[in-house]
């Protein structure tokens, strides 16, 4: 029987395989034995694969595709099997077997965009930057915008990137006050804190979906940036302006 813990190996895109290898047999000592990678996890694949190779499939093997067509689902999927060194594969797209991959003939059904948004906002509650990655779009990544205006200079990170920001000393421009024009030039954990998750939002006052609730200086042009996209706002009342 898998375990309800899981370890998200998209936390080895930037590590070497011996580090792998240390954090997989951490995991599998305090009997952890499910594992979830996925082709848009960069090198974290080969690693684990690599893993795969030396000692065999003793874990419970998940990986998944952010494709939406059947073929283009099954191509992914293929690649990623490849790269873990496995072969078999389930024939239900729910089917986790020992020493096997999830597989989906037809791509799974989607989350809502109000599930997802729980998943997303409840794991940013607890800086899960790897399920995080899992929501992000393989090829536009996420980008970061202080303000409800976006824009193309905005900091903008692939899914593999993502979990090797938390601890860098790394300082980025995340964009400019709206008030003074001073440059926001923070690292990741300063600019997490002080502008992505400054409030409780797994627990708002208002959550709402295609609807502004706050209002500020700017101008939302999430429609615009985004053409046919929607969008969802966790919103507090009564917070002093402090960044513009």
């Amino acid at each position: 029987m898998s375990t309800r813990i899981l370890f998200g190996a998209v936390a080895f895109c930037r590590v070497t395989q011996t580090e792998a290898d240390a954090t997989l047999e951490l995991a599998f000592s305090n009997r952890v034995n499910r594992v979830d990678v996925s082709v848009s996890y960069g090198e974290a694949k080969l690693h684990v694969g690599d893993w795969i190779k030396r000692h065999g499939r003793s874990f419970f093997l998940a990986t998944k595709t952010g494709e939406r067509t059947a073929a283009k689902a099954q191509e992914e999927i293929h690649r990623s099997l490849e790269h873990l060194q496995v072969d078999q594969v389930a024939s239900s797209p729910r089917c986790i077997g020992r020493g096997r991959t999830r597989y989906a003939h037809v791509p799974p059904t989607p989350l809502t965009l109000e599930e997802a948004a729980e998943e997303v906002i409840n794991a940013m509650a607890e800086k899960d930057l790897a399920t995080v990655a899992e929501f992000i779009h393989p090829e536009q990544g996420v980008r970061f915008s202080t303000y409800t205006y976006v824009r193309d200079s905005h900091q903008v990170f692939a899914a593999d990137e993502l979990s090797g920001l938390i601890g860098s000393e790394e300082i980025f421009l995340w964009g400019y006050f709206d008030d003074t024009g001073d440059p926001i030039e923070l690292t990741f954990d300063d600019y997490y804190e002080r502008f992505i998750y400054s409030a409780d939002f797994a627990n708002p006052e208002q959550m709402a979906v295609n609807e502004e609730l706050g209002f500020g200086n700017t101008i939302n042009n999430i429609a615009d940036f985004y053409p046919g996209s929607s969008f969802v706002e966790y919103h507090f009342s009564g917070f002093v302006e402090d960044y513009g």
